[in-house]
């Protein structure tokens, strides 16, 4: 007997971490922090986020954000270039910050008209929510089958650390669990989208 196996339709998601972006987290937070105060209303439960508060999606136009564009850019195209696409694939990157206070969380979604999506960790502390990515494939979802292994159709919740900027693609269906923490969790959510 022979036996041979071909992965089909894989979904990788991307692990950076940017330990240079550290120093500048007080700086964009405070940044952030202004924002809010001077539109508190700003995109209250709107979209994803329950509970919690977003700034407008041009949050990395901000020029003390530049360092965070360019890192996330270099992120971006290297992820691109294991899709094999062309080197010169133009794209832009938006961003904006997501402020979640205790109880807040994000509910299923996916990001549309998105070559690939990523989420940039500011501040995450004990119990603030793990984001969690979830099955695919529409058919799988209902299959009998059911195990932690990768073939599995589980959802896989991952607990994000500071500085951690973790990429996939738009199409993959994420949510964020309900944070307990009396502490605020802080992330950029950052959208390649094509020129």
């Amino acid at each position: 007997m022979a036996a041979h196996q071909r992965e089909l339709f894989v979904t990788r998601l991307w692990q950076f971490e940017l330990p240079e972006l550290h120093s500048h987290h007080a700086e964009w937070l405070a940044t952030i922090a202004r924002l809010r105060d001077k539109d508190p209303r700003a995109e209250v439960n709107t979209r994803s986020l329950r509970g919690g508060w977003k700034s407008g999606w041009r949050l990395l136009a901000h020029r003390s954000f530049a360092p965070l564009e360019q890192a996330a850019r270099r992120c971006f195209t290297e992820v691109f270039e294991q899709f094999e696409l062309p080197a010169n694939l133009a794209f832009n990157l938006h961003g904006e910050a997501n402020w979640s206070e205790r109880y807040s969380y994000n509910v299923q979604h996916g990001h549309e008209n998105c070559l690939l999506t990523g989420v940039y960790y500011l501040q995450v502390p004990v119990q603030s929510g793990d984001i969690i990515f979830h099955e695919p494939r529409l058919g799988a979802k209902y299959s009998p089958l059911q195990s932690p292994c990768t073939m599995a159709s589980k959802p896989v919740a991952i607990t994000p650390k500071p500085g951690e900027l973790y990429i996939f693609p738009a199409w993959l269906e994420h949510s964020v669990s309900q944070s307990h923490s009396d502490e605020d969790r802080i992330s950029i959510p950052i959208n390649a989208v094509p020129l």
